[in-house]
Parts: C-alpha cells; structure tokens; sequence
C-alpha cells in the first residue's frame, strides 16, 4: 500500500534549483509515495500551504526551502500530528546543519525517509499588538536584528550569505545600539543584543547558544549587557571557540519565558517580524519532525 506525501517548495530560495523537485518526486515514488506538489508564489504563503497540507492527512510533509520557508512551515503544521521533513535549499541552511541534514535534495530525501518522527518543542513569540510567531530557531533583538532588517534583499538573492556579513560590517560601523530590559523568573538585567535559543547552531554551524536543543523543552537565552563595539566583534570571535557565552559582560542562562522590552527590531529564525516589546515562551512538544 502507498503512502502519501506533500512537497512544499519555495521557488525563490537560495539555492533553489527546479530540478530539485524533479530529483524528490522520483526518489519518493519509487519508495512508493504518492506525491502533490505545490510551490509557493509569495512570501508567507508556505505557511497557508502547510495548514491546507493538514487537512489533506498526508503520511508526511517535504519542505524544500531555506530557514525562513522552514519557519512559515512550522507555524501552518504547529499542534498538528502530521510529521515534516526539510530539504534545504537556501541561503545559510542553518536549521540543516542543526539537525545534520545532508545539502544534497537526494540524499537529505532519503535520510527522510528512512527517519524517526520526534515531537520537539518551538519557542513562541507574542508581539505587543499580540500576533504570535513560533520559531525553530531562535529569536533575536538588538545587533543581529537590525542587520535582518536592513539587508537588501536583492544583495541576498545575489550574494547570499555574504549579503549578511557585508551588512552586518555596514550597520557595526554605525550602530548605536538602545537598551533592552530582559524580565525572567522574577529578574531584570539590561542588555544591548539578546538572543532566545530553541537551537545550538546560529550562523552556519556557528553556535550562539550551544547548549539549546530543539529536543528540550527549555530556551538559552544570550544577553550581552554592553553597548561597545568592541563587545560585538568579540561575541562574533569567541563563537568560533565557544569562548563568548563566558564573557564578563554576558548572561546566559537556561529559561522557559522571557519578557523584552525596548524599542530594537526583532528577528525569529533569520527574518524580520516587528519592534520591541515582546514576549518569548516554550511551546512545549508541540510540533512532529522526522530526523
């Protein structure tokens, strides 16, 4: 007997290319799935695809794309039971390299095939005018927000990853960054850049939060409580050791809700979503992946 599949594709990723879907339709078929394929034709409208995908009943849902894609998926097929699959193909792919999901359409197909289903949890954003956004990464504010912010997207279709390392070099050079008041389990401390972690890996397979797991129903949350710089540039060097979560002006602690107050832009897994404030929790087991 067959089983079913839905493939979501984002046309327009990083490293799209069309025979990708070509490459996952006839790996799927012939491990006898029935597959549909829909691709989106604007931004947010895999999230859309998702939640009709539900009502479909597929055995599983492919998702080929980058972190953002991955990120309109989670939130259509958030408190579903029916498991997703990611093929990435975009920019920076760091939800891959979280999981170790292979770069190539073939092999990451086939990993997904042969998975396990883990229900894993996501982090929560509720906006002030109280939309909510779930993330499988993370979510940021302060130095790595504006940056998201203020990239050109048609730098990022052309340069990809490097569009993020040139704009974040433009906006370190002119950054003057506001206070952020960071509320959690009774406490209050003042940050400058504040990053909420479901996940170890952040840039490629640098890890801003190492010891975050989607596989663990807490966040890490990074707080560097300086305005220089000078402290910027050594939270970018230290990532490469794992150095920069000692440093004498950073908090970085295991949390299940936080409270961000301020006026900086925020980021949920790599794209822009709003100013502060913000609310941030654990939705706990709340989303089915294969892995």
């Amino acid at each position: 007997m067959s089983s079913s599949a839905v493939l979501l594709v984002n046309p327009i990723s990083g490293t799209f290319n069309e025979k990708n879907i070509r490459i996952a339709e006839d790996i799927l078929r012939k491990k006898d799935y029935d597959v549909e394929v829909f691709l989106s034709s604007k931004k947010g409208e895999i999230e859309s695809l998702a939640k009709g995908s539900v009502e479909m009943s597929p055995d599983i849902v492919f998702v080929m794309g980058g972190d953002g894609t991955f990120n309109e998926a989670v939130n259509g097929l958030v408190h579903s039971e029916v498991p997703v699959a990611f093929i990435p193909s975009g920019t920076t792919n760091v939800l891959a390299r979280e999981l170790d999901i292979p770069l190539k359409v073939g092999r990451a197909v086939e990993m997904a095939v042969n998975g396990k289903v883990h229900r894993i949890s996501l982090g929560k954003v509720i906006t002030d005018d109280e939309r909510i956004r779930y993330f499988i990464l993370m979510a940021g504010a302060g130095y790595d927000a504006e940056t998201v912010y203020s990239v050109s997207t048609s730098l990022k279709s052309v340069s990809g990853k490097a569009a993020y390392i040139l704009n974040g070099l433009r906006v370190l050079s002119r950054y003057s960054p506001e206070p952020i008041t960071i509320r959690t389990d009774g406490d209050e401390i003042t940050g400058y850049t504040v990053i909420a972690g479901n996940s170890s890996c952040y840039g490629g397979r640098l890890k801003m939060t190492p010891d975050a797991s989607l596989f663990s129903p807490y966040l890490y949350l990074y707080a560097l409580r300086t305005p220089s710089r000078a402290s910027i540039i050594g939270t970018l060097i230290g990532m490469f050791t794992g150095s920069h979560v000692r440093g004498k002006n950073v908090s970085y602690f295991r949390c299940r809700s936080i409270r961000l107050e301020g006026s900086s832009h925020v980021q949920v897994d790599g794209d822009h979503l709003c100013r502060l404030p913000i609310e941030i929790f654990v939705e706990k087991e709340c989303l089915n992946i294969v892995n």
